[in-house]
């Protein structure tokens, strides 16, 4: 089996989330990358704050060149909570995902992580709170394709604690076992399924522990079988006391959350809580879509 090549090389389509991280990189004889950060301690505000709701926006007004994105939209997530973004393109969903995770700034309006205005935080401290405290999927796994799928999935957490290295491998083999990658570990991404990519993509957003696992479209682009297996390991993550944010327009994927926000025109239209079965909740999610045209 071919082992990565460990040259250092971001996709340019890689998410600017994944870029800002890499600060400083140099190869190790065992074939892994470390990259060396500051220490936590220094460059961590205190977001210790039990009571203090986990991510909180005010008033969020956004534009692109003086057109309208997000018309002043306020929503709170709690710790443990399952919520679902949805809206058709050109809500201003991902937008408001991008916000809310600290990738945009606002034009207007507040953002609070832990009881902390996150707008006031540098980037490299957002940064790194968010590779700390934060797990993302997106519809592209995002891979660099010149490293294995195990190197993929340990690299965040080697950014944080590279004198780690075998607590961090282990944790890495425990999720690609369970989510059924393990023989691939050392396969590029190029010789894996869209599926298995997405299983690491998954393993990689869960390798620190984060508090808070967010989806951009996870399921998007995979068929109904990998779909269904993708959802049921988040899932999981959820039952393990994890946050979940997902953004999606598939109302399968909605009836998984506990919650689902709903966006038109850049304005949070509706939420509403689910209950009851899975079926039921799914057809909540319709009725939901279907009485505001979407």
């Amino acid at each position: 089996m071919r082992r990565s090549n460990m040259s250092l090389r971001w996709p340019a389509h890689s998410p600017p989330l994944m870029r800002s991280h890499l600060l400083k990189a140099r190869q190790r004889p065992a074939g892994l990358l470390l990259v060396a950060l500051p220490n936590p301690a220094a460059t961590s505000p205190n977001m210790t704050n039990p009571e203090a709701t986990m991510i909180d926006l005010r008033s969020i007004h956004h534009a692109y060149q003086d057109v309208p994105v997000l018309r002043d939209v306020s929503l709170h997530i709690d710790e443990g909570e399952y919520v679902a973004i949805m809206g058709p393109s050109g809500s201003g969903k991902s937008t408001l995902l991008n916000i809310l995770a600290g990738l945009e700034q606002p034009s207007e309006g507040s953002v609070t992580w832990w009881g902390e205005d996150m707008t006031r935080l540098s980037t490299e401290e957002c940064a790194r709170i968010r590779l700390q405290r934060w797990g993302f999927v997106f519809q592209d796994a995002h891979l660099m394709e010149s490293l294995s799928l195990l190197d993929n999935i340990v690299l965040p957490a080697l950014m944080l604690k590279a004198e780690e290295r075998g607590a961090i491998m282990e944790r890495a083999r425990e999720l690609m076992a369970l989510t059924g990658i393990s023989e691939a570990a050392w396969r590029l991404p190029s010789e894996v399924s869209g599926g298995q990519r997405q299983r690491a993509g998954l393993c990689r957003a869960l390798i620190n522990q984060p508090d808070i696992l967010v989806g951009d479209e996870p399921t998007g682009a995979l068929n109904t079988s990998s779909t269904q297996e993708i959802l049921d390991l988040i899932d999981q993550v959820r039952r393990g006391g994890s946050t979940v944010v997902v953004v999606t327009h598939d109302p399968g994927v909605a009836a998984r959350a506990e919650r689902v926000m709903l966006m038109v025109d850049g304005r949070l239209q509706e939420e509403c809580s689910l209950e009851g079965s899975l079926i039921q909740r799914r057809e909540q999610v319709g009725r939901l879509l279907l009485a505001h045209g979407v």
